[in-house]
């Protein structure tokens, strides 16, 4: 009898580095203004065990997005890792609502973020900026999913390379923006030259 290989190969090395997919949907949970590190990180682990899931060591960014879609391109038809990536849209036990989640778990990075801007005379854009808080629930975002080949191991990993904010006035978790303007100011975030970014060289999500 011919044994067979029980070893589970991991799907997303059919992808090569750079490939990428962009899902919309609105927050649930946002941890990307900062790490989840320290206390919160023993204390998040402690969560994870009592549930039989495995701990993260390091820290760690999470987004969980509720009704997810994916956003296809200009062709219209979904490429292979876009419908690899609808896979893992899930439902939550709670309420059975649609969900997707993304974990950078060997990051020192935080993802990108921008704001999506539109104008008369522009179009549509999007301006980078820098988060002085997580974002609320339910705030509507666009999400970059890219592949990328871990430098340690031969397999492929997933990062949350972007978050693009659809809103146009945009909510925090800590409501920083409308705690000022009830009282007549406007909060102004960090000029994009004021942090320096560097390119996304060790971001890993769970496969």
């Amino acid at each position: 009898m011919n044994q067979r290989n029980t070893k589970q190969k991991n799907p997303l090395n059919e992808f090569g580095p750079g490939t990428e997919a962009y899902v919309r949907g609105k927050v649930s949970f946002c941890r990307i203004a900062s790490h989840i590190a320290g206390e919160e990180l023993e204390k998040n682990n402690q969560w994870l065990q009592n549930r039989r899931a495995s701990a993260i060591n390091n820290p760690y960014t999470r987004l969980l997005i509720t009704d997810p879609q994916i956003v296809v391109g200009r062709a219209g038809a979904k490429t292979a890792f876009e419908t690899h990536l609808e896979k893992r849209f899930f439902r939550r036990k709670k309420d059975k609502v649609l969900c997707f989640e993304a974990v950078n778990k060997n990051s020192t990075k935080l993802p990108e973020v921008g704001h999506r801007q539109l104008s008369p005379k522009t179009g549509e854009t999007v301006k980078e900026m820098v988060l002085p808080a997580d974002l609320a629930q339910g705030v509507d975002v666009m999400l970059k999913i890219r592949i990328f080949k871990t430098k340690n191991h031969a397999n492929h990993g997933m990062s949350l390379d972007t978050v693009i904010i659809m809103e146009q006035d945009i909510r925090y978790e800590a409501d920083v923006a409308s705690s000022l303007a009830q009282r007549g100011m406007v909060w102004e975030p960090m000029p994009v030259g004021a942090t320096a970014r560097q390119p996304h060289t060790a971001a890993a999500m769970a496969v």
